[in-house]
C-alpha cells in the first residue's frame, strides 16, 4: 500500500472478515441472527419463484435442467462494492455482502468483508485481498470449509485448518450468489468490465461509442439508441458469459459466477446523476429560462423560487419526507453559463424520488396543453413516475401483467425522452442528455 506520510510503498496487513466464517460462526452461535439475516425459512420460494421465471442465471453448480439444487438449503446472496464517505479528501473502497431475502435496512443487513482508504491503495493492493474474497465465497458456494488456501497451499494453523473439510453449517447450508452490486465507477474501475469512455462500453451487450475520431458507430450499435425498434444490440446471455469471461477479476472464478449477476445500480441509474435527475433538470431548465434565447422576461431565480415554493406545498399535501430544503440554479446549471451544459439535478437519490411526483403536479397547470412538446414533456415525466410506482408496488416476481406493463412505461419514457432529445437538438439547446445511464431500455 502506500503510505501517504512517507510518500513511499509499503507493505501493511489488512483486516477481512472472510464471508464463509461469518456465515459459519453466525449459525452455531447466533442462530437468531442467523434467522433474521439469511431467511433460510424463504429460501424455498424464492427459488421456486425464480425457477417459475425459468430465470437464464440458473447454471451449475447452482442448478441442473433449470432445477435449484437444495433450495430450503441454499440462500440467495449479493456482493457489494462501492467507496464509502471517509473524510473530505479521502473515500474507503468498501466490500460488503448479504441476504437477498433480509428485510432489514442496509445499514442493519449489509455484512462488512473489507474497506480500504482509496489514497492508501496500489494497482497491486487488492490483488492478494480479491483472492481470499473468491475464496471465501467458493467456499460458501459449496458450503464447505475449504482444505487448501486460494493458492491451493496447506492451510495456516489455526480456525482455518481445524475447520477444513466440515461443513459450514450442521445443517448443509450454502449460499448463492445471485447479484453483484456497485456503481459504474466500481464496475468498470474494479471489476475491469468496459468503462464508459471506452467503444464498447457495456458487460451486457455489444453497443458502442464513437472512436475518439467520431467514427461512426455500427448501424443500431450506438449506445444512444434508446427507442427499443431502432436498436441492433446483441445481448450476452448467462451461458455466454460463463463461456467467454469479460474480466480476469477473481470475483468470476467462482463456480456459476458471471458478468450475468452483474445488476444495474437503480439508485445511481434512476436518481443520482441518474435518469430521472437528468430528466428533472432539464425541465426545470426549461421553465426557468422559458423565453431562450431572447432575455428572460422574469428573472431565471425567481421563476425556479415559485416553482419551489409550490412544490414544498405539495410535499406536504403528499406527505413526503425526503424533501429538498432548498433549491437554486446552482443545483441544475451553472448560472453563469446556464447554456453552456446539460442539466441534471444535483440532490440525493431519495430527494430526487419524491421531488418529480410533486413536479408533475406543478407542471401539469404550467404547461400548455396545447403545445405539442410541453404534452411531450408531460407524458415522459408521467410515465417515469408510474413505472417508478409500480416497481415500488410489486413483489420479488411480477406477474406477467406488471412485467408487461413496465416493458410498456419503459418504452413510453424513453420514446418521449429521445423524442424530447431531438426537439432540443433542433433548437439548439442542451437538454435532455442521454448518458451511459440511460442506455438499457428494457425493465
Amino acid at each position: 500500500m502506500f503510505d501517504l506520510k512517507t510518500q513511499k510503498e509499503i507493505t501493511g496487513e489488512a483486516a477481512v472478515l472472510l464471508p464463509h466464517l461469518l456465515f459459519s460462526n453466525l449459525h452455531e452461535n447466533y442462530p437468531e441472527e442467523f434467522d433474521r439475516l439469511f431467511c433460510p425459512q424463504d429460501s424455498s420460494a424464492f427459488w421456486h419463484g425464480v425457477e417459475g421465471a425459468k430465470d437464464p442465471r440458473l447454471v451449475e453448480p447452482l442448478a441442473k435442467s433449470g432445477k435449484v439444487l437444495s433450495p430450503a438449503k441454499t440462500i440467495p446472496i449479493y456482493i457489494h462494492g462501492d467507496g464509502c464517505e471517509f473524510h473530505s479528501r479521502d473515500s474507503l473502497m468498501t466490500w460488503s455482502w448479504g441476504c437477498l431475502l433480509c428485510k432489514d435496512k442496509a445499514l442493519q443487513s449489509h455484512l462488512l468483508i473489507c474497506a480500504m482508504p482509496k489514497s492508501c491503495s496500489l494497482p497491486t493492493t487488492w490483488q492478494n485481498i480479491d483472492m481470499w474474497l473468491a475464496w471465501s465465497l467458493t467456499a460458501l458456494t459449496k458450503g464447505i470449509h475449504p482444505t487448501k488456501d486460494p493458492w491451493n497451499n496447506p492451510l495456516p494453523e489455526g480456525v482455518l485448518e481445524d475447520m477444513a473439510g466440515k461443513p459450514l453449517t450442521k445443517g448443509n447450508h450454502r449460499c448463492a450468489v445471485w447479484a453483484i452490486q456497485g456503481d459504474q465507477e466500481f464496475y468498470s474501475n474494479v471489476l475491469k468490465l468496459g468503462h464508459w469512455s471506452s467503444k464498447h462500453p457495456c458487460h451486457e451487450c455489444d453497443c458502442q461509442k464513437a472512436t475518439f475520431k467520431n467514427t461512426p458507430c455500427p448501424l443500431g450499435k450506438s449506445w444512444k439508441i434508446i427507442k427499443q425498434e431502432e436498436q441492433q444490440f446483441e445481448y450476452i446471455s448467462p451461458q455466454q458469459a460463463l463461456l467467454v469471461k469479460r474480466s480476469n477479476h477473481p470475483l468470476f472464478s467462482i463456480p456459476g459466477v458471471s458478468t450475468s449477476l452483474v445488476r444495474g445500480d437503480a439508485l445511481h441509474i434512476l436518481y443520482s446523476r441518474g435518469v430521472g435527475a437528468h430528466l428533472a433538470g432539464s425541465l426545470l431548465h426549461y421553465i426557468c429560462y422559458f423565453d431562450w434565447p431572447k432575455r428572460q422576461a422574469v428573472n431565471p431565480s425567481k421563476r425556479l423560487q415559485l416553482i419551489f415554493e409550490k412544490i414544498k406545498e405539495q410535499y406536504t399535501l403528499m406527505q413526503v419526507s425526503s424533501r429538498l430544503n432548498n433549491l437554486r440554479l446552482s443545483m441544475i446549471t451553472e448560472p453563469d453559463k446556464p447554456h453552456k451544459g446539460y442539466p441534471v439535478l444535483e440532490a440525493k437519490a431519495a430527494e430526487v424520488k419524491h421531488f418529480l411526483p410533486c413536479l408533475q403536479r406543478i407542471l401539469a397547470d404550467v404547461l400548455d396543453d396545447d403545445d405539442p412538446v410541453h404534452v411531450q414533456m408531460m407524458d415522459c415525466l408521467t410515465a417515469f413516475n408510474e413505472l417508478v410506482a409500480l416497481f415500488d408496488s410489486i413483489g420479488a416476481f411480477p406477474t406477467p401483467g406488471e412485467f408487461d406493463r413496465a416493458g410498456s412505461l419503459a418504452k413510453r419514457f424513453f420514446d418521449q425522452y429521445s423524442g424530447l432529445h431531438g426537439w432540443a437538438l433542433t433548437k439548439g439547446r442542451k437538454l435532455f442528455n442521454k448518458t451511459f445511464k440511460t442506455q438499457r431500455s428494457v425493465p
